[in-house]
């Protein structure tokens, strides 16, 4: 109750800092390379990436450094993989809902969301972020039948260099309580995928907010090691 009313109060100066924050951090441009292709050998495996600026691998300069890229090399050592990426920068949960409708319906092994960050961000109440990760959840089963769907947890906000106190106190607590409610909602067809970092390491990008090299590689190690435990 307490800390509900301190962040209340604090309201305007979140929203001042919000705003300098907008102004001042530099803006990365999503990375140059294929978003879909075939690789590797063995057995079929069909893969797609969905969701915010951090699936479509802002950070990083190409696609091979970013997470669809690490990840297609790890699996292609095991699997023949078909991949596609969707995503989009700033692409909310209900936008990327909305553009899925881009997408033909067709069978995916595995289907990888990134998404909340802009929603924690942009100040969506967790209630209804819960009820879009349903649809999204929903909409991915009836389009593409995975089966396994990895929902990646919130990522670390007080991470985040280019955050200020107490912005970054705020959106931090945010970012744990949605995903809290993440991890409970997913259900046999889904799971929550929290990466395990090393600690006290920022590990993001230039601008202080996207993943870097050294966390996309962690990032596709991990989920690669899912993937293939999994299916």
């Amino acid at each position: 109750m307490i800390k509900r009313i301190s962040q209340m109060l604090l309201m305007p100066l979140f929203y001042c800092q919000g705003w300098h924050v907008r102004r001042t951090v530099p803006k990365m441009d999503e990375p140059n390379g294929n978003r879909y292709g075939e690789t590797g050998m063995g057995k079929n495996l069909k893969l797609l990436v969905l969701g915010d600026s951090s699936a479509a691998g802002v950070g990083v300069k190409h696609q091979k450094f970013a997470l669809l890229g690490r990840l297609v090399n790890q699996l292609s050592k095991q699997r023949r993989v078909q991949w596609r990426l969707h995503a989009k920068s700033g692409a909310t949960t209900e936008d990327a809902i909305l553009q899925m409708d881009q997408l033909a319906n067709e069978q995916y092994d595995v289907v990888i969301s990134a998404l909340g960050v802009n929603d924690v961000t942009g100040l969506v109440e967790v209630d209804e972020w819960l009820d879009l990760q349903h649809i999204l959840r929903d909409k991915i089963q009836r389009k593409f039948a995975p089966r396994l769907i990895l929902h990646t947890a919130i990522p670390p906000i007080d991470r985040m260099t280019a955050l200020p106190q107490p912005l970054k106190w705020f959106m931090a607590d945010r970012g744990r309580e949605f995903d809290r409610a993440l991890k409970y909602s997913c259900d046999r067809y889904s799971q929550h995928f929290r990466l395990a970092l090393p600690p006290n390491k920022s590990m993001v990008a230039m601008d202080g907010f996207h993943p870097g090299r050294i966390m996309y590689r962690i990032w596709a190690k991990q989920a690669a090691k899912r993937i293939l435990t999994s299916i």
